[in-house]
């Protein structure tokens, strides 16, 4: 009994790090929604969006840079059902949001983010977005 306890606190002592290259896929529409076409609160091509690639590539970066991933224990990122996210969103959220990034067309997503602009909340989608924010939820 005593060496399963101590095999625990080992393993308690590890940081995990969970990261899929998939999420680099949630990206703006390449120049050609502009916050500009789209009310104020809309932010879709904006370079002070937190929510960009970038800001994932240089956090990893930097983490293996340091040699950090080397103290980790990797985690396998696994997509959250649907049925996870209704768990903190409505089904109305996840079916636009869904419906937003269903389609390979990206005139198309570009005209529904102009007529959902209000409910993106300064955000931006394409057609990776859904699958993107499963797997960061997952």
């Amino acid at each position: 009994m005593r060496r399963k306890a101590d095999r625990q606190s080992r393993l308690a002592a590890f940081t995990g790090l969970c990261y899929d290259p998939e999420l680099l896929l949630h990206a703006p529409l390449p120049n050609h929604t502009t916050t500009s076409s789209l009310s104020s609160s809309a932010i879709i091509n904006d370079r002070a969006n937190l929510d960009q690639p970038d800001r994932l590539r240089k956090a990893i970066s930097s983490i293996e840079s340091k040699g950090l991933h080397k103290r980790c224990v990797k985690v396998l990122a696994q997509q959250a059902t649907v049925s996870d996210i209704l768990s903190v969103h409505s089904l109305d959220y996840v079916t636009r949001l869904r419906s937003l990034c269903d389609s390979d067309d990206i005139d198309e997503i570009a005209s529904k983010m102009r007529h959902d602009c209000d409910f993106l909340n300064s955000t931006y989608v394409n057609q990776k977005t859904f699958d993107c924010a499963c797997t960061a939820a997952g």
